[in-house]
């Protein structure tokens, strides 16, 4: 496929890399001179500097040949454009835009080809609050993927120090239990093969597969977690923040922590169900007065890296029974990993991001229904179709699953 992307920030380079590695031809356009010369470097793209959302620069860019046109720059207004213009302009069939802001997002109608031609909208706020939401109904999990219009799901589980899966087989854990079958085995950011001997460490994550209707009987049976989670502390009261707080204040008791005080004002007068308070996540007093150790969850959303893994590991330290952190440096990443620090799960808005575009992207070809990245982007899932292309027939006809 010809594909423009514009912008060549982190989340377009992430992009670009994947697609241009895959025989597409990738076009990107970036306005930041310095940006562009270290992706031009590190990959075989074209280039262009200047604004995506202008005509003269789409038209250097060929878009009358694209297919895709996928605009993440991080100005809203600039993608929405890019995408009219292209649309209008050079009929650019297929039109992807990351859009933060509340105020667009949730006014669907204004998305369609007669009014903002965009065919699908990223949204990193809404899908961070989406997916840590599935984290707190489903305890135990640290990815949770469904497939099949949510009949099938793949769950991910980590192995901790405290797990009473440390050591165990991991063959005969699939053999205890006919509800799932175990599919990949990661260790050390690799995916290991499964031997008759494999047994679990601390620090791996384990993917399975089962019915969506026997999640909360395989995590119970994996994880031992007795009870649902009802008490939830989130530490930002930014979009994320209070987004999540008002999905969950209705089905758990719910804090939500910001330093900020217009945050905090927002938060108070829009949210009905949550309690607000002003204050540092960091500050150990108000942890210990907000009685962290009977507390459930404990989610750091907040947009310092810092914060978000000092107060998790804080938290953790008093008690909460799970520390949520959004993290977005990968050096971050790679610590959390390496030093075992005590966080249960760090979500890179990035990842999110950008594995929720390779989806949409490769769902162009007729056959991929679903495409999903697996944690740390290490390995992907596909769901297909098995269909005879026009004139042929599908090499998968005919085939056990086993020969595929």
């Amino acid at each position: 496929m010809k594909i423009i992307i514009i912008g060549a920030g982190q989340t377009g380079s992430a992009i670009a890399t994947h697609l241009a590695s895959e025989d597409n031809d990738i076009t990107v356009i970036e306005r930041n001179k310095k940006l562009l010369s270290n992706i031009s470097g590190q990959l075989d793209i074209r280039t262009i500097q200047g604004n995506g959302s202008h005509p003269y620069i789409l038209e250097q860019a060929d878009a009358k040949e694209a297919d895709m046109i996928i605009a993440v720059t991080d100005i809203d207004e600039v993608n929405m454009a890019a995408c009219q213009v292209a649309y209008t302009m050079f009929g650019v069939q297929t039109k992807i835009a990351r859009i933060r802001s509340h105020q667009y997002t949730t006014h669907k109608k204004l998305f369609k080809n007669e009014d903002v031609p965009i065919d699908r909208i990223i949204s990193p706020e809404l899908m961070m609050t989406n997916h840590i939401k599935n984290l707190i109904k489903y305890p135990g999990a640290s990815q949770i993927i469904s497939f099949s219009g949510d009949l099938v799901t793949i769950l991910s589980i980590k192995i901790t120090s405290d797990s009473h899966l440390l050591k165990a087989n991991i063959i005969e854990i699939q053999k205890k239990h006919s509800q799932l079958n175990i599919v990949a085995l990661l260790r050390k950011d690799k995916y290991i093969n499964i031997e008759q001997d494999t047994l679990l460490k601390q620090g791996d994550e384990v993917f399975l597969v089962t019915e969506h209707i026997n999640i909360s009987k395989v995590l119970y049976m994996l994880t031992k977690i007795k009870h649902a989670y009802k008490k939830i502390i989130i530490a930002g009261g930014g979009n994320i923040g209070q987004s999540l707080a008002a999905k969950l204040e209705n089905d758990y008791k719910v804090k939500l922590i910001d330093h900020n005080s217009a945050h905090c004002q927002q938060a108070a007068a829009t949210l009905e169900n949550t309690i607000v308070l002003e204050g540092e996540a960091t500050n150990l007093s108000l942890l210990l007065e907000e009685n962290i150790d009977l507390a459930d969850i404990f989610c750091a959303v907040t947009n310092n890296d810092e914060s978000n893994i000092l107060s998790s590991a804080l938290a953790k330290h008093k008690g909460v029974k799970r520390a949520i952190a959004i993290v977005n440096n990968p050096g971050y990443l790679s610590l959390i990993e390496d030093t075992n620090i005590d966080l249960d799960v760090s979500i890179s808005p990035q990842k999110v991001t950008v594995n929720s575009l390779l989806s949409l992207v490769r769902q162009q070809y007729a056959h991929i229904v679903k495409v999903h990245s697996l944690q740390a982007g290490y390995a992907e899932v596909f769901e297909l179709k098995v269909t005879n292309p026009p004139g042929q027939i599908s090499p998968l006809i005919d085939l056990t699953i086993e020969n595929i």
